[in-house]
């Protein structure tokens, strides 16, 4: 056996102590129970927006995403439309960038957002939500795919949960879990370092399509499965620690059922900030519009301008007289597709702010940034502030949460990299009420689920989403470690991991040491080991890893996973 790690970072993302802590009394987690009580917990506040893209970066680089780069899946550019973000974003070194400076080899396995990855004094192997395809490109070194591949012959990275439509593909689930399993005893056996990071998200899937009906195909329920698996992977990482492995278990952000949808741009119109077009060119109403009228009879009815329901109606019937079939999609997504995208459905000149990212995320029309700019750069504050005031003056009609938690980006960023946030950002209802943009919808600002998906919850939609608890969990040779900060945040693992292998924090750091451990102060980096040659330069966005075809491909698994 390879002498034991030193340190283990185990990710279970969306992991959440609620759901947890029934399990953990009955016995169904012992390798998490058995961490625990030779170890502490702590609920583990995560980051606005609590989406996966940005905060396992946080998670990574100790430093909050005005330092970092990355809040979303996506960035939107001057053109108002959203670009593709990769690990080649990232502004901020992370711990295994400061591991290979300090000498500690490091293995790094599907952590989301390491696409592409990087050359590291290790291995590793890039979290499949980036990934274009299992192959080289997700490898460092790349000769690491073929030998993993001979070993793991059946390794995919597509979601599971949209395979079939509406069904859910338990036997391609179970395959996905034996060999991320498999993958990282591999890996941990063979290629033995210093420090293992890792992240588990088949729970955060389930948890996102689960979150109503637990029950999936013979199994009762799923989500204790899908944590069950998880324990189960932790427990093959803990069999290569030693008496003197500190051990880190975490959670990006938490999980719960959604309580309801909001339309932000909807709202925005109603509040007078933005405006779309009165009736899109008849080019763009051709694709797909037979499918998008027979779902909206009903639902999208109540959502549309009556105009537009006329234009639409008439079509309808050409349509129909002429054989056109109609295919049942996502009504918010495909049946308004007569709008095009949102970019082109809104009319800029006459927009001050528009939603721009996951939740609650807003961008200012801002003169000098965006292309068609209308909010001059001195009343910038001004329009930011008074939108934030009516925005947390909103009531929600059916659960009546007054306020959408609403806040100025720099309340809760700073650094050099601000220009890539939202101007507005908050997480509604702890994050429960989720953001459903539709184009051209100017009525209703709050929605049910059942008026965006016929159906919903079982067969369309997913019902469930993120919430910003988290946990932490973490034992350490000696004596049991004991938690010193009040209320721990996502910025405080990486000073929390590098004081546990004796090393300073870096000085561009924002979170705390977590535990009661010697002092071991902060540094810079070695000059030459930050930032990478291809990330150096100005504060401008680089080119990105992918190709227009390679970043479709991404966007479908995104799409199908529920972030996009």
């Amino acid at each position: 056996m390879p002498n034991p790690l030193k340190l283990a970072i185990i990710g279970i993302d969306a992991a959440t102590w609620d759901r947890m802590d029934p399990w953990l009394e009955t016995g169904e987690l012992p390798n998490l129970a058995s961490l625990i009580a030779e170890g502490c917990r702590s609920p583990l506040r995560s980051v606005i927006p609590p989406s996966t893209a940005c905060a396992w970066p946080t998670i990574m680089t100790g430093a909050n995403p005005g330092k970092h780069g990355l809040t979303f899946f996506v960035r939107f550019e001057a053109d108002y439309l959203p670009r593709l973000i990769s690990n080649a974003d990232r502004r901020a070194p992370a711990l295994w960038d400061i591991l290979a400076a300090r000498g500690l080899s490091v293995g790094v396995y599907n952590v989301p957002i390491t696409y592409p990855p990087n050359q590291v004094n290790g291995y590793m192997v890039s979290g499949e939500m980036g990934a274009v395809a299992y192959d080289e490109s997700m490898f460092q070194p790349p000769e690491l795919f073929e030998e993993l591949r001979k070993v793991v012959p059946r390794y995919e990275i597509a979601p599971v949960h949209r395979r079939h439509g509406a069904e859910f593909d338990l036997e391609a689930l179970r395959a996905q879990v034996d060999a991320r399993r498999s993958a990282a005893a591999y890996l941990l056996e063979h290629h033995p370092t210093d420090v293992f990071i890792t992240v588990i998200n088949y729970v955060d899937h389930l948890q996102h399509r689960f979150a109503s009906e637990r029950r999936c195909g013979e199994i009762e329920d799923i989500l204790l499965w899908g944590y069950r698996a998880a324990d189960e992977f932790m427990g093959e990482v803990l069999s290569h620690c030693g008496k003197d492995t500190s051990v880190i278990v975490l959670s990006d952000h938490g999980a719960g059922p959604v309580e309801g949808f909001f339309d932000l741009n909807a709202l925005l119109a109603q509040m007078g900030y933005l405006r779309y077009h009165a009736l899109p060119a008849s080019r763009k109403m051709k694709q797909g519009i037979s499918s998008a009228l027979r779902w909206g009879r009903g639902r999208l009815g109540r959502l549309l301008p009556t105009s537009v329901k006329h234009h639409l109606k008439a079509r309808l019937r050409r349509d129909t007289a002429s054989g056109g079939a109609a295919q049942r999609t996502n009504m918010a997504e495909q049946a308004l597709r007569q709008f095009g995208d949102l970019a082109e459905a809104i009319d800029w000149s006459r927009t001050l702010a528009y939603s721009a990212g996951p939740y609650l995320s807003i961008r200012l029309n801002l003169q000098g940034r965006e292309r068609e700019g209308q909010v001059a750069p001195e009343d910038f504050q001004r329009v930011r502030d008074q939108l934030i005031m009516e925005l947390n003056a909103v009531e929600n009609p059916f659960t009546k949460h007054r306020g959408l938690d609403a806040h100025a980006a720099d309340e809760l960023y700073h650094g050099p990299h601000m220009q890539w946030a939202p101007d507005i950002l908050g997480a509604p209802q702890d994050a429960a009420l989720s953001l459903r943009n539709i184009p051209g919808n100017t009525e209703r600002a709050f929605l049910r689920g059942e008026d965006i998906w016929p159906g919903y919850p079982g067969k369309a939609g997913v019902p469930g989403t993120h919430r910003m608890t988290g946990i932490f969990a973490c034992k350490t040779p000696g004596p049991r470690p004991r938690i010193v900060v009040e209320d721990p945040t996502l910025v405080d693992i990486a000073p929390t991991a590098l004081a546990l292998l004796g090393l300073p924090a870096l000085t561009e750091m924002d979170g705390r040491v977590l535990l009661d451990l010697p002092d071991t102060g902060v540094a810079d980096l070695p000059e030459g080991f930050w930032p990478p040659t291809k990330q150096a330069g100005p504060a401008t966005p680089p080119e990105g890893a992918y190709s227009e075809e390679d970043a479709a491909k991404v966007e479908k698994r995104l799409k199908d996973l529920g972030y996009l």
